[in-house]
């Protein structure tokens, strides 16, 4: 028979001949009878009256479940036992259902313990008032522990795994809505209600964004942020993890000056029926800076023709091959030729200030950009021709980030 570490066993307590049947009469009269249900019945009022979670649930709700529990309990008492399995996995299933009731887990645990002083009370009235009382009350206080120790880690358990499932529940039908709203499935009539659930006004309009979490980001802190234009005057907007990026709509945008550590992509504001256009607007701008490794808030018109040129991979490769190819091969001095050219076509023609920017001699400079129109055929005084260079040499920098 398993023991309580430090109490005797029954039978040899103090040499107590008669300390057996003076305990399990105690047990009886504690548990058995009418007095289980009488327990039962007083914990749950208690619970209900000074624990703000349990208010409000009918009291027949909170009986139920514990009454096998103080069952099992009772045997066990009786037969000086600590918690079985049965008992464990009850606990488990008791935490569980308070947190599927909206029971909090600290009135959950504060309930084990109104639970074991109203049984030390009613036992320190109906003790024997004999050589056995200080005994008996002293083994039923340690036991009365071990069980409550027991039971409150068990219900604490099953209480957390709840939680959790919840959670994981509501995320998963947030990202659904989501998910429809920015790819326009949801059906107009129901709209308005799916809508209503969340706090979005179906009037408002709103700005489609995604954000990339970075490896070392915290996902709580780029949704914050992605919603942290809301001023709380008006509708909030709703985002969510789809496909391993933040994605949503928000009445009012984040502050661009607070986004140094992540990338978001934005759309202008729309009317909610009008999101799935404007997500695929959000969806280039990000993609665009993400291959481009810049931080901050975009929007397409923010990257200018860099969206067109990052999507545009036929065009892309045509532009590749006229302008780049032919220079590889000059081998390694291939890359200062078209750094030299990127710098001139960024400083509008200008040889005098591409070589101050370079720290180059402007002789130096000119046969550069010499050598280039010589390999390729290109005219840099061309407006034309300096598109093209300059689409070609964008698009070489986007497919050198992504590779990297």
């Amino acid at each position: 028979m398993q023991r309580v570490d430090g109490v005797p066993q029954s039978g040899r307590l103090g040499g107590l001949p008669g300390y057996v049947d003076a305990w399990h009469d105690l047990i009886d009269r504690l548990t058995c009878g009418g007095e289980a249900a009488a327990y039962v019945r007083r914990c749950a009022a208690i619970f209900g009256a000074q624990l703000s979670s349990y208010k409000g649930h009918p009291i027949g709700e909170l009986e139920a479940p514990m009454t096998r529990s103080f069952q099992i309990q009772a045997q066990g008492l009786r037969a000086e036992e600590l918690p079985p399995e049965e008992f464990i996995s009850r606990c488990e299933e008791l935490g569980a259902m308070r947190a599927r009731q909206g029971i909090s887990v600290s009135d959950l645990l504060q309930a084990y313990r109104l639970g074991c002083e109203v049984l030390r009370a009613r036992a320190y009235e109906i003790a024997p008032k004999n050589e056995y009382r200080e005994t008996l009350l002293l083994r039923l206080l340690e036991l009365l522990d071990a069980w409550m120790d027991q039971g409150m880690i068990a219900s604490a358990a099953g209480h957390r795994r709840m939680e959790l499932a919840i959670m994981r529940g509501a995320q998963e039908r947030k990202a659904a809505f989501v998910r429809q709203v920015l790819s326009g499935t949801v059906p107009p009539s129901q709209l308005g209600d799916v809508a209503e659930a969340y706090g979005v006004v179906i009037d408002e309009e709103y700005f489609a964004v995604r954000a990339r979490p970075r490896e070392d980001s915290e996902l709580h802190d780029i949704e914050a942020f992605v919603q942290s234009g809301n001023t709380g005057r008006r509708p909030r907007g709703v985002v969510a993890l789809i496909d391993g990026d933040v994605c949503g709509f928000v009445p009012e945008l984040p502050g661009r000056a607070r986004s140094a550590q992540v990338v978001v992509g934005i759309s202008g504001p729309v009317p909610l029926r009008d999101l799935a256009g404007a997500f695929h607007l959000a969806t280039r701008a990000l993609e665009t800076a993400a291959a481009l490794r810049r931080f901050g808030v975009f929007s397409i018109g923010d990257l200018g023709m860099l969206p067109a040129i990052a999507s545009d991979h036929e065009l892309g490769n045509v532009m590749l091959e006229r302008y780049v190819r032919p220079l590889e091969a000059m081998g390694a001095s291939a890359q200062a030729v078209l750094e030299t050219v990127e710098c001139y076509l960024a400083n509008n023609g200008r040889v005098d200030k591409t070589a101050r920017q370079m720290y180059l001699h402007t002789n130096t400079v000119r046969y550069r950009l010499g050598r280039f129109e010589e390999l390729t055929g290109a005219s840099l005084r061309d407006i034309d021709g300096m598109i093209e260079v300059w689409w070609a040499l964008q698009r070489r920098r986007l497919s050198v980030s992504a590779a990297d």
